[in-house]
């Protein structure tokens, strides 16, 4: 049987010599799934059941509990407490100003320790959603 392939999906298919490994990806990094100790120190990471072995490209996506996140400036403080009436508020401003500050160390980071992260992460968009 002949199944025409479409053009954009031969960009999924076709190798890329160049990374051709295969990385073994867990795509359930949440907030919930990070262990922490009491002195902030990474204890572990929980919840191991949705983790694939995929095709390095595939693996250029930024973690889940970074994603889709609204990234404040560079240069942004940290919210003030006293501008806030609702601790709540206060809590949820926060955790976006460090969650942004944390996308911005991860990318920065990942484009130290795998210069060919980066740009593939930049276009994983058409090779992600075929995923």
């Amino acid at each position: 049987m002949v199944v025409r392939v479409p053009v954009n999906m031969r960009i999924v298919v076709t190798s890329s010599n160049r990374f051709d490994c295969i990385l073994l990806y867990n795509g359930d990094v949440s907030l919930n799934n990070i262990l922490v100790s009491q002195s902030g120190d990474h204890v572990g990471i929980v919840d191991w059941e949705c983790t694939v072995v995929v095709p390095f490209w595939c693996s250029c996506q930024m973690p889940q509990f970074l994603d889709g996140h609204v990234l404040v400036p560079r240069g942004f403080q940290p919210p003030n407490i006293q501008a806030y009436s609702s601790m709540k508020f206060y809590e949820e401003k926060l955790q976006a100003y460090e969650l942004t500050r944390l996308r911005y160390l991860f990318i920065e980071e990942m484009g130290r320790q795998c210069p060919e992260w980066t740009p593939l992460w930049l276009t994983k968009i058409v090779q992600a959603s075929y995923t």
